[in-house]
């Protein structure tokens, strides 16, 4: 069950991908940047371009990621729904699809595992990003979710029965992910995403790699509300692996990964 979950399990913070915004009303993009995120909704479906809903979808997931006290399972709802709009405007966008693959991801952590299973969702969100990257190989959000989808599959079902029930190998989904950072390589929501990926694993030999990429999320200053949440988060894990406490830094992976408090 919790590797059928796995696969619509894309990282928290894969929301703000980087897609390229035309047809976004700039007021939209200015009041998401600076937190007022539901303004940016409103602005967007005012404009009601396939670009614009997809970034509602966005707006809202960045608005139930960083809201206090766990996921807002309503704003992830309302991301689904605003996501099936940009579709239906224009079905060959692949923002539409990542950001509904991002929200079904996040809604599956927020509501657990048996209602997830119970909804068909880890099904529904791996149709959706196997689409996103065939429509989008060099984007680098596309290659991060595909990475993520590997790494987790790997993580709860184990590398043999991973393999021959999905493809899916622990190679495969580093070499996503790393041609992800090349492709945006001072990104802090990749950063943070990747290290979270490399620490939930719980080995040894990949907290380097873990390390490096919390330095570069924590050195990103921009002022960008959710880049500036996931600094925050940075902060404390890196706070954590200084420490050496990786009772800490286990907790720290799964709250900001968005799962549920065991």
């Amino acid at each position: 069950m919790g590797m059928r979950l796995a696969v619509m399990a894309v990282l928290c913070g894969l929301a703000c991908a980087g897609f390229a915004n035309a047809g976004v009303p700039r007021s939209a993009e200015n009041a998401y940047h600076a937190g007022a995120y539901e303004r940016a909704v409103t602005l967007c479906d005012a404009e009601g371009s396939s670009e614009s809903l997809a970034y509602a979808a966005q707006a809202l997931i960045a608005d139930a990621i960083t809201r206090p006290g766990g996921f807002c399972e309503p704003c992830l709802r309302r991301a689904i729904a605003k996501a099936d709009q940009a579709i239906q405007r224009d079905p060959q966008r692949v923002d539409g699809y990542l950001q509904k693959s991002i929200a079904i991801g996040f809604r599956g952590r927020a509501i657990g595992v048996s209602r997830a299973r119970a909804e068909g969702l880890a099904e529904e969100a791996q149709v959706l990003l196997e689409r996103a990257v065939a429509m989008a190989p060099a984007n680098a959000w596309a290659q991060a979710s595909l990475g993520a989808w590997h790494l987790e599959i790997v993580q709860h079902a184990g590398p043999v029965l991973a393999n021959l029930m999905y493809g899916a190998s622990r190679d495969e989904g580093l070499q996503h992910y790393r041609t992800a950072l090349t492709l945006d390589p001072h990104s802090a929501l990749l950063q943070m995403n990747f290290a979270l990926a490399l620490l939930a694993m719980e080995q040894e030999d990949m907290v380097p790699e873990a390390r490096r990429a919390i330095e570069i999320a924590v050195a990103d200053d921009s002022q960008d509300h959710l880049v500036s949440y996931t600094r925050h988060q940075a902060r404390q894990l890196l706070q954590a692996l200084n420490d050496r406490d990786p009772g800490k830094v286990s907790r720290l992976v799964r709250q900001f990964q968005g799962w549920q408090p065991q």
